[in-house]
């Protein structure tokens, strides 16, 4: 795959001369993160340079799968999401992430002098709240892809939201949806643009196992394995499909660091309601 995608950058060029520098805080490949390794590798086969920041945290997957794009990464310390509730909890975050927004700002304004990029690039306002200072200072062009609707129920992040829209040069939504509830929010309209789905490779393809015990129809999720995803609303509908398609089954596939507690919680759902073989 990434001989391929090598052959298509040398030969293609409509964007020689682009460089774009942007950056993903997440560690973990979810959507969010997939969906923009997806445009930076578009834009380097397209003839374009990229330079990504990551979180420098070791076990970083967003980061291995940039780099084994061919795409360049360097290391910006982000902080945590900003959130009251966190704050009451452990009152020195407020210091710990206007401090982290300095130190972001600080090593992103860096790789400005040294990579001097005619464009940024970044995929959510938490990731412009910590290079805030380095987009004010630096008036480069600013693409900002909204793979999510505004924060709407936080007053806070709702306007790092707008403050990251009104620094865009280019808006762009993922969805028409998007796009409709930006505007409703206060922001200025966009393009749609839909998701590509990722051309790479899965890295461990052999921990998906192929299911042949189940000869009737398959239901298949991919994703987060987390309640907020409607998993277990999912788990629930299984038992009265059954009834009207015995041979029926649900194969969920996903994974993270984070999700133990919910995946958990899923299977004890799925024993209570009996499906659990299925």
């Amino acid at each position: 795959m990434k001989e391929r995608f090598d052959d298509q950058t040398q030969a293609d060029s409509r964007l020689a001369g682009v460089r774009v520098l942007g950056a993903i805080n997440g560690i973990e490949l979810f959507g969010h993160e997939r969906s923009n390794i997806e445009v930076f590798r578009t834009l380097r086969a397209l003839g374009a340079q990229v330079r990504v920041g990551v979180h420098p945290i070791e076990d970083n997957h967003v980061r291995d799968e940039l780099e084994r794009s061919g795409i360049e990464t360097f290391s910006i310390p982000f902080g945590p999401q900003w959130s009251i509730q966190w704050v009451k909890r452990h009152p020195s975050l407020i210091f710990t992430n206007f401090w982290k927004v300095w130190t972001s700002s600080r090593a992103f304004s860096k790789q400005v002098r040294n990579f001097d990029p005619t464009h940024f690039h970044i995929g959510s306002p938490l990731v412009y709240s910590y290079l805030s200072l380095a987009l004010k200072r630096h008036s480069r062009p600013l693409v900002y892809r909204m793979g999510d609707c505004p924060p709407v129920d936080s007053r806070f992040n709702l306007r790092i939201w707008k403050m990251a829209v009104r620094r865009a040069d280019h808006l762009v939504s993922i969805s028409e949806f998007v796009r409709q509830e930006a505007k409703v929010a206060g922001g200025k309209d966009s393009t749609v643009i839909y998701n590509l789905a990722p051309t790479f490779v899965a890295s461990d393809p052999d921990r998906v196992p192929e299911r042949t015990d189940f000869p009737g129809p398959r239901l298949l999720y991919v994703g987060a394995v987390s309640e907020y995803k409607g998993v277990g609303v999912l788990i629930q509908a299984l038992g009265p499909l059954k009834t009207r398609y015995p041979d029926l089954c649900l194969d969920i596939i996903g994974g993270s660091r984070y999700d133990a507690v919910d995946r958990s919680k899923l299977v004890q759902v799925a024993k209570d309601l009996g499906v659990a073989e299925s």
